[in-house]
């Protein structure tokens, strides 16, 4: 089976342990734009407002798995339509506080227990529907292309909180331990991966 950083999460709050697994959505990615990067800049020159990351090795058809257990809220088959293509968007909450910046740098908090939404783009298929019910490690779309914005096989992942988009890798160094340390930065080359 693939690494996907699985790590069952356990925090002690008044006096209860809460259990919570928090997968990335492909296994051993390589970060390739970080969020609000400012180097960045769309057609609306504005910086980047998700994090992007692709598999160490392989490409478009890569399996993308849940990262949390949630809600399916939207799939949908843009292709080139739009700047992101295809995209899913998955409501869940999960049952610790996460502290996460915004793309000031101001670091907002996700309160435990409170909806937030994980937006994938990019994606060459959707394996799932609006409604379902989805479990963390489920297949639930294919790495893709798509998008009249994209620039090569990779998912763009957005983490969104009460309609802000907050840094998606804050919420994974929250509920994954140690994974700060993990996170390395590669010299001139714009990218992070994984140790």
């Amino acid at each position: 089976m693939p690494d996907y950083g699985i790590s069952v999460v356990k925090r002690k709050e008044d006096d209860v342990y809460n259990f919570s697994t928090v997968l990335f959505p492909i296994s051993k990615p390589r970060i390739t734009l970080v969020f609000a990067d400012r180097t960045f800049k769309d057609y609306r020159n504005s910086p980047h407002m998700g994090t992007d990351m692709a598999p160490h090795a392989g490409s478009c058809g890569t399996p993308i798995i849940s990262s949390v257990q949630g809600r399916v809220t939207a799939a949908n088959l843009y292709g080139s339509s739009r700047a992101g293509g295809n995209e899913l968007v998955i409501e869940a909450s999960l049952p610790f506080d996460v502290w996460a910046k915004n793309v000031s740098q101001q670091v907002k908090t996700i309160p435990k227990n409170q909806v937030f939404q994980l937006r994938y783009l990019h994606l060459q298929a959707i394996n799932c529907k609006v409604g379902q019910v989805l479990t963390p490690g489920q297949q639930i779309a294919v790495l893709g292309n798509t998008g009249h914005k994209s620039t090569g096989c990779h998912l763009h992942l957005e983490l969104i909180y009460q309609g802000e988009k907050l840094d998606v890798l804050d919420l994974f160094v929250a509920a994954i331990p140690g994974l700060a340390q993990q996170i390395v930065y590669l010299p001139g080359s714009g990218h992070e991966a994984l140790a």
